[in-house]
This record gives structure tokens, C-alpha cells and sequence, in this order.
């Protein structure tokens, strides 16, 4: 075993190659000895072990990137909002960590939590069904809850339908009118 302090060539001891030198070093935390790169002076270059250092690192609303738990998921357009362990709603909670916020809405809504296969549409009164303003408007009265995903496909079909047949009448118009 070596002794604190003692320098050696980092490809002697390591089995990452590479120049330079290494020392054996006690972290200040948890008094772990390990090597440790050197830089000038034979000094080691961290005086924490990666443990520590990851356990130091500021987490949650402690860290300088913190924006109150929410996000906006890029690929669905849906507003992302995490909980804390001693929230009521946290076991509706993905395995992220995060939550959709419209889901949350609702729960809150009804003071009970979702059941996994209730589904909350957004109704689209001010914006475009579908879009990311709809998707982000999270006002009570834009949503609406269904017992199932199945109920929801069906609505929505229905409705893609519908714009459909609008689409076709307003063709006949416009062709009618030019006749």
C-alpha cells in the first residue's frame, strides 16, 4: 500500500495510459485514499474524492440552473413539472421524476390523484387543438378528463373527421359559386 504523498508515473500505476504523474492522496471528506493527478508542485489536482464531489454538487432548487421544476418537453410541446417526495400527487409521478402538468392540473382539480388510465385532453378553446400554445394552456377550463384513452381516440377522430367534411363543404361552396 502506498503512503500519502508518494508520487509515482501515472501509467505505472493507472490503467488509463497517459504522462504525467500521480500522487496518493486522502480526500478531505471521507479520508478515502486514492490516486489522484498531480499538477505543478507535486500537489494533488483535487482534494475530494468523486464521491464527495457528488454529493456536494447542488441538486433541486439549490443548483444555479434551478427554474422551479418545470420544463417544457421538447418532443411532445407539453409543460413538464417535478414534485417533491411529501407532495400529495408525487405517487402519479413517471419514473423521470417529472410529471405533466395538465395531469396535475386536473388532480388537483378533483383532490385525488389520476388513475393511470384516465386521460386529460386539452380542449383547444383559445388555440388550435394540437398545437404547443393548446398543449401549454393548463387552465381548468381548457381541459377535460376521459375515463380512458380509448374514449379520447374517439373524440379526436371525430373531430379530425368533422374538419374534414368542414374542409369538403367549403370546396363545394367556393365551386358552386364560381358555377
Amino acid at each position: 500500500m502506498p503512503k500519502i504523498g508518494e508520487i509515482r508515473r501515472r501509467k505505472d500505476v493507472l490503467t488509463k495510459r497517459g504522462n504525467g504523474q500521480v500522487v496518493w492522496a486522502s480526500c478531505q471528506k471521507c479520508s478515502k485514499e486514492r490516486w489522484v493527478s498531480v499538477i505543478k508542485g507535486g500537489l494533488p489536482i483535487s482534494k475530494i474524492c468523486l464521491d464527495c464531489a457528488l454529493k456536494a454538487r447542488h441538486r433541486g432548487n439549490e443548483n444555479w440552473k434551478w427554474k422551479g421544476g418545470k420544463y417544457t418537453d421538447k418532443t411532445s410541446g407539453y409543460i413538464m413539472v417535478r414534485l417533491q417526495p411529501d407532495d400529495f400527487f408525487y405517487p402519479m409521478m413517471a419514473k423521470s421524476g417529472y410529471i405533466l402538468e395538465h395531469r396535475l392540473v386536473m388532480a388537483r382539480h378533483l383532490n385525488r390523484c389520476l388513475l393511470e388510465w384516465e386521460t386529460v385532453h386539452h380542449r383547444g378553446i383559445e388555440y388550435p387543438i394540437g398545437s404547443d400554445e393548446n398543449k401549454q394552456d393548463n387552465r381548468i377550463e381548457n381541459l377535460e378528463l376521459f375515463p380512458s384513452a380509448t374514449k379520447h381516440d374517439a373524440l379526436s377522430r371525430m373531430r379530425k373527421y368533422i374538419k374534414k367534411l368542414e374542409r369538403e363543404v367549403e370546396i363545394l361552396r367556393r365551386q358552386n359559386e364560381a358555377h
